[in-house]
Formats: structure tokens, sequence, C-alpha cells
């Protein structure tokens, strides 16, 4: 999913953020903002361990995965699926 409505938006109980480096701390900063702003409950992980992890995904669940370089994180979003 690329394009998501605020319909969409609103369906989401929870968010996951998957990142690396400095992307991370975008994260971070952005879990704040989410969850003051949004009132949904916000993780952030680094990305390479995330695809270690067996976090709680479900279809309300909403998996943003940051990078600030040109190569995506290490197969984060795969594993999501």
């Amino acid at each position: 999913m690329t394009n998501i409505t605020e319909a969409d938006f609103r369906r989401f109980t929870s968010i996951k953020i998957a990142a690396c480096g400095t992307s991370w701390h975008a994260g971070l900063a952005g879990k704040y903002m989410i969850e003051e702003l949004a009132r949904l409950s916000v993780d952030v992980d680094y990305a390479s361990e995330f695809r270690y992890r067996d976090p709680v995904l479900d279809e309300d669940t909403l998996l943003l995965s940051f990078h600030s370089r040109e190569k995506p994180p290490i197969r984060s979003p795969r594993c999501a699926k």
C-alpha cells in the first residue's frame, strides 16, 4: 500500500516503524508526534533487527519502513507480508 487515504489511516490501531541510522531517530520523533496527535500505539525498531523478531502484525497494523540511503532496510517490508 503506497497511497493511504484518511479512511485507511483511521482503520489502523497501531504503527510499527522500521528504520536504520538517522532515519531511526526520525522514526522516534514521529512516534512521539503520532502518539500525541493520532493517539495510536507506535513502536520503533531497527530495520536490521526487525526481520529477526516475531512482531504482532495484523491487518490493523501499519508498517512504515524508513531509510536515508538509496537501498532500503534489510528485508523488513518483505517480512511483514
